[in-house]
C-alpha cells in the first residue's frame, strides 16, 4: 500500500482512486443510485407536501401565508394602479396608522413582496380556467416537483451522482424547518430555483450568456429572499469561471450586478416598489447583537444528532471532504460550502420584522442540505478508497478468477457489494432517525401528514362572496369582523382573504381590527365617516371557526335561553361519519343542577346526515340549561340548530334566542388540540359591540358568516 504513495503524488493518486470506483469512476452504477435516491427522496417530498392539500376541505396548507399569496395576485389582476374600492379603503385606513408595528402587520394586506409569483397565478389562472385555489394548488404541486428537481441536480452537479443520490436519502427523513421541506411557498420555491439554476450554472462552468442576468432577474422577483441566493451565484460564476475573466465574462457579470441593483432600487421605491407597495414602514434590518445566534445553535444541534454526529466528528468530515476536493482543484464545492457558509452568518444578525429568524432560518435550510450532502459524499469516498485498497490488495485473485471464469472475484463483485455497503450506510441512517425524532417526541411522517391536513383546514362557502352584488342589495362598504377577542387563530386575516379572492374587490372594506385596535384613532375616524356606507358585516362564525368540528362527545354543549321562546320544534342537524349506530340525549337542568330530565333521546344510523328534532316547551329566558349529551357509538357531530319550521339555508339560530355554550379545538405545532370554551348567542350586535351595529344573517355556511344591513335583504 506504501508503494502506491511513493509512485504517484496526492493529485494523480486521488484521481486514480476517483476514475477506477463504480461510485464515482465510469459505469451505470452511479446513475442506478443517484436514481434510487431521488426516487425515495421525491416521493417523501411530494408525500409529505401535496398528501396534506388532498385531505383538506377548502384552504390549501398554511392557510393565512396561502391565501396571503393568493391575494397578491387577486390585487394584481383586479386592482391595477389602485383603481379598486377594497384597496383605496384598505390603504386609507392602514396607512393612515403611525405605528409602525400596525402597519407591518396590516400592509401584508396590500404588498406585492412577491410579484413574480403573482404573476405566476394569474397567468395560469387565465391559462386554464380556474378558481384562485385550484390555481394556487396547481403552482404548489408543480412547485414541488420543481424543488425535490432542483435539489436532486444541484447535488448531481456539485459531488457527483452516488453522492447525491446518499444524500437524498438522508435528506427525506430530517425534519428541517416549516419552510423547508414540509409545504410549499415563495421562500422555498425560490431556493428550488436557484439550485436548479446552481445546476445549470456548474454543468456549464458559468458559460450560459446573457441567461445569466435574465435568469436573475426573474428569480430575484420570485420573493426577497433570492437576494442572498443572487449574491451567492455572482460568486459562484467568478469560481466557475476561468480566470482571467474575458470581456465577455466581465460584461456578463456587470450585466448581473446592474440587474441585481436595479431590482433592489425598484424593490424599495416609496410609491412603486413591491416590497413595501403602500410606504408602509419596514422594520427589517441588521442586528449587530447576534440574536439569531441560540437559534442557529439549536438547528446545527439537531442536525449533527439526526445525523448521528458531534461537533468534532463533523468538522472533521467537512475539513477531509474540502481537503480532498482542493487536492483534486476542484473548488466547485468548496466555494459553495463557504459561501452559504458566509451567507448564514451574515443571517445571524438579520432581524426580518414580524418573523425575525425567517432569513436565517431560509439560509440556513440550503446549508443543512449541503452539509448532509457532504456526510454522504464522504461516506462514499471511505467505501471509494477501500475497494480501491481491496482490489489492489487482491488483484491476483481477480486476474485468477477472470481466467477460470469464476463470479466471486472482486472486480465483478464491486457494485454488488456497493450498493449492500450503501443500503447498510442508509438504513443505519433511517433507524438513527426515527430513533432520535422518537427520543424528541416528534410526529411520524404520517402522524405529521395527519397534523398538518387538519391544521387550518377552516371549511368556507365561496357562495357569499357573489351576495355582496346581489342586485336587491348590492354593496357599499363591508365591514369585515377580522379580530377581537372572540377571534385569537389565524382564521382572522382569511376572512378578507377569502372575500377578495371570490370578487370583492369592488366593494369598499372597513376593518374591525383597524377601527379598534389603532393608537392615533385614524381607523375610528375612518369608520365615523363611512358608517351610513356598511351595507354588509363578514364576520367569523364561533362554531365553525375550528378546523375540528363541535362533535358531542367532548363538546360539552350546553344551551339557554335569552328571551322568551314559544313552543315549536327545535331541529338539530347532525353527522354520524362512523359506521356505528349513535345515541344522544337532550337533557334539561335547573339552575342549581339538582334536576336532571331526558328531553328527548336521538339515534343517529351509521353515515348519518339531516335533520332531527324535538319540542321546546313554552319556558321563561334562563330558567333551564339544556345539556346535549353523549350516549354511545361512534362521535357524531353538530352542524346546525334551528328553531321553527321556517325553510331556509341557514344552519344557526341567528336572533332567535339561544346561547350556546361548547368546547372547539385547534391544531397546534406542538401538541395535538388546544381546547377553547366558546359561547354564542347567535347575534351580529354582539360580535362588534363597540360599533352597535345589526344585521339579518343571510348565510353562515363554513367558517364565515355574512348579514345585510339594512330592510329588505335578498
Amino acid at each position: 500500500m506504501l508503494g502506491v504513495f511513493h509512485s504517484v503524488n496526492a493529485k494523480s493518486w486521488l484521481d486514480r482512486v476517483h476514475e477506477d470506483s463504480v461510485l464515482t469512476g465510469s459505469g451505470k452504477l452511479k446513475y442506478i443510485i443517484f436514481a434510487i435516491g431521488f426516487i425515495f427522496f421525491s416521493a417523501h417530498f411530494l408525500y409529505r407536501t401535496i398528501a396534506p392539500e388532498l385531505r383538506r376541505n377548502f384552504y390549501p396548507v398554511v392557510a393565512e401565508n396561502s391565501m396571503l399569496c393568493t391575494n397578491q395576485a387577486v390585487l394584481l389582476e383586479q386592482c391595477r394602479l389602485k383603481k379598486c374600492a377594497v384597496l383605496q379603503d384598505l390603504e386609507e385606513q392602514i396607512l393612515g396608522n403611525r405605528s409602525k408595528l400596525f402597519q407591518e402587520h396590516f400592509s401584508s394586506f396590500l404588498s406585492l413582496y412577491s410579484p413574480i409569483n403573482a404573476l405566476v397565478l394569474v397567468g395560469v389562472k387565465n391559462m386554464f380556467g380556474l378558481n384562485w385555489i385550484d390555481t394556487f394548488l396547481t403552482v404548489r404541486y408543480a412547485s414541488a416537483v420543481l424543488i425535490s428537481t432542483g435539489v436532486g441536480y444541484w447535488l448531481f452537479r456539485l459531488l457527483g451522482p452516488a453522492s447525491a443520490g446518499l444524500a437524498m436519502i438522508f435528506l427525506a427523513g430530517i425534519r428541517f424547518p416549516e419552510q423547508g421541506f414540509n409545504y410549499i411557498a415563495p421562500s422555498n420555491i425560490t431556493m428550488g430555483l436557484f439550485l436548479l439554476f446552481w445546476g445549470v450554472l456548474i454543468h456549464r462552468r458559468g458559460d450560459i450568456g446573457l441567461w445569466f442576468p435574465i435568469v436573475l432577474f426573474f428569480l430575484l422577483g420570485v420573493h426577497p429572499i433570492a437576494v442572498g441566493f443572487a449574491g451567492v451565484t455572482m460568486a459562484a460564476f467568478l469560481v466557475l469561471r476561468p480566470w482571467p475573466l474575458n470581456r465577455r465574462d466581465l460584461l456578463l457579470l456587470m450585466a448581473a450586478a446592474l440587474t441585481f441593483l436595479i431590482e433592489r432600487v425598484v424593490a424599495n421605491l416609496p410609491t412603486t416598489g413591491y416590497n413595501i407597495i403602500l410606504n408602509a414602514h419596514n422594520t427589517q434590518g441588521f442586528d449587530l447583537s447576534g440574536f439569531n445566534f441560540p437559534y442557529a445553535l439549536q438547528l446545527s444541534r439537531y442536525l449533527m444528532s439526526v445525523l448521528g454526529l458531534g461537533k468534532e466528528s463533523l468538522a472533521a468530515i467537512i475539513l477531509v471532504t474540502l481537503g480532498i476536493a482542493i487536492l483534486r482543484k476542484d473548488y466547485i464545492f468548496p466555494a459553495f460550502f463557504l459561501l452559504l457558509s458566509m451567507l448564514c452568518l451574515a443571517a445571524l444578525f438579520h432581524n426580518s420584522g414580524a418573523a425575525p429568524s425567517a432569513t436565517f432560518e431560509r439560509y440556513w435550510f440550503c446549508l443543512g442540505i449541503l452539509l448532509t450532502t457532504v456526510v454522504a459524499h464522504f461516506s462514499v469516498l471511505i467505501l471509494t478508497i477501500i475497494f480501491y485498497f481491496l482490489k489492489k490488495r487482491f488483484i491476483w485473485l481477480s486476474s485468477a478468477n477472470h481466467r477460470s471464469g469464476r463470479l466471486w472475484s472482486i472486480p465483478p463483485m464491486e457494485p454488488m457489494l456497493a450498493l449492500l455497503c450503501l443500503g447498510i450506510i442508509a438504513s443505519a441512517q433511517a433507524i438513527h432517525q426515527q430513533a432520535i425524532h422518537r427520543h424528541n417526541g416528534m410526529p411520524t411522517l404520517a402522524e405529521k401528514v395527519a397534523i398538518v391536513a387538519q391544521s387550518g383546514n377552516y371549511q368556507f362557502d365561496p357562495n357569499q362572496p357573489p351576495i355582496l352584488k346581489h342586485p336587491r342589495h348590492p354593496c357599499s362598504k363591508v365591514l369585515y369582523v377580522n379580530g377581537g377577542k372572540n377571534f385569537f387563530n389565524e382564521a382572522n386575516n382569511l376572512l378578507l382573504f377569502s372575500y377578495l379572492a371570490h370578487g370583492a374587490t369592488d366593494c369598499g372594506a372597513i376593518l374591525y381590527s383597524v377601527v379598534t385596535a389603532t393608537d392615533d384613532k385614524k381607523g375610528q375616524l375612518f369608520f365615523n365617516k363611512h358608517r351610513q356606507d356598511i351595507t354588509h358585516v363578514a364576520f367569523i362564525n364561533q362554531v365553525h371557526v375550528s378546523p375540528v368540528p363541535v362533535t358531542v362527545a367532548e363538546g360539552n354543549l350546553r344551551f339557554q335561553f335569552w328571551k322568551e321562546m314559544t313552543n315549536m320544534p327545535w331541529r338539530f342537524l347532525f353527522h354520524n361519519p362512523g359506521t356505528d349506530t349513535s345515541i344522544i340525549t337532550l337533557e334539561r337542568l335547573t339552575n342549581d343542577n339538582h334536576d336532571r330530565v331526558e328531553v328527548a333521546r336521538f339515534t343517529l344510523k351509521p353515515k348519518w346526515h339531516d335533520w332531527v328534532q324535538t319540542w321546546i316547551p313554552h319556558e321563561l329566558p334562563g330558567q333551564y340549561h339544556y345539556i346535549m349529551n353523549y350516549v354511545e357509538g361512534g362521535d357524531p357531530i353538530l352542524l346546525g340548530m334551528r328553531f321553527g319550521n321556517e325553510k331556509t339555508d341557514l344552519l344557526w339560530p341567528w336572533n332567535q334566542g339561544v346561547e350556546m355554550n361548547f368546547i372547539s379545538y385547534r391544531l397546534e405545532r406542538k401538541r395535538q388540540f388546544e381546547l377553547m370554551d366558546r359561547a354564542t348567542r347567535f347575534t351580529v350586535a354582539e360580535l362588534a359591540p363597540e360599533l352597535g351595529l345589526t344585521g339579518q344573517v343571510v348565510s353562515d355556511r363554513g367558517f364565515s358568516a355574512l348579514a345585510i344591513v339594512g330592510p329588505n335583504p335578498p
